[in-house]
């Protein structure tokens, strides 16, 4: 199982220790993922996808690709889905051109909350 990771979950990261506890391993830092924004929340960042107008530059947001082997995908969705309070903060999606799952916000959660853009697409702060 891939999964695609964009803030805390990266390597060097305080969170990435969820990935290696399942044997994560890295495949591919530095991918974009086009189509989405990302604001920070303070502490994490949160992603959206975005409606392209004709002309307009396509975002990207930027991350790694994680390979989980597949005889812990189960209990390391689970565990990842906690973190990600999937359901309320974030929802799990999956993209096909990646193969890869990621988390994406919640509108109705982060509706209202002042949450600065990240024009650069990547999460710095460790």
């Amino acid at each position: 199982m891939r999964i695609f990771v964009y803030g805390t979950l990266k390597e060097g990261f305080h969170n990435n220790e969820l990935i290696k506890r399942h044997e994560g391993v890295l495949v591919q830092p530095g991918i974009p993922l086009p189509g989405y924004i990302m604001k920070s929340a303070g502490g994490f960042p949160v992603i959206f996808p975005v409606t392209i107008q004709n002309g307009e530059r396509t975002p990207k947001v930027y991350g790694e690709i994680w390979e989980i082997p597949m005889l812990k995908s189960i209990d390391a969705l689970a565990d990842l889905d906690y973190l990600e309070a999937e359901g309320t903060m974030y929802y799990r999606e999956h993209d096909k051109h990646l193969d890869a799952w990621f988390y994406v916000g919640v509108p109705a959660y982060w509706q209202g909350r002042d949450l600065p853009i990240i024009e650069s697409g990547e999460w710095r702060t460790t």
